[in-house]
């Protein structure tokens, strides 16, 4: 049960109820790739050492658990030959 107070605007929730309204959903993909990405530019900075093949060990769990994530949205993808297609009837 929410509490509400009526003002000449209209009801106000509860703050904590208020907030959880606001939150964005952001998908674990979608966070993978940015981790990715920020792991890709340590590497680069990193000089070879443990650190460094920790961040190599950790940027192929990701990329790998970014493979099995596409890979269940391989009935989604155009065929080959549609692919083509489309790409022959728009060029």
């Amino acid at each position: 049960m929410t509490t509400a107070v009526t003002l000449s605007s209209g009801p106000v929730l509860r703050p904590g109820i208020d907030k959880a309204v606001h939150i964005i959903f952001v998908p674990p993909e979608v966070e993978a790739r940015k981790e990715v990405r920020s792991i890709e530019q340590l590497i680069d900075s990193l000089p070879n050492g443990p650190e460094r093949a920790k961040a190599l060990r950790r940027l192929q769990l990701l990329n790998l658990k970014l493979a099995e994530a596409g890979g269940a949205r391989k009935g989604l993808r155009l065929p080959p030959e549609y692919y083509r297609k489309i790409l022959s009837k728009l060029g």
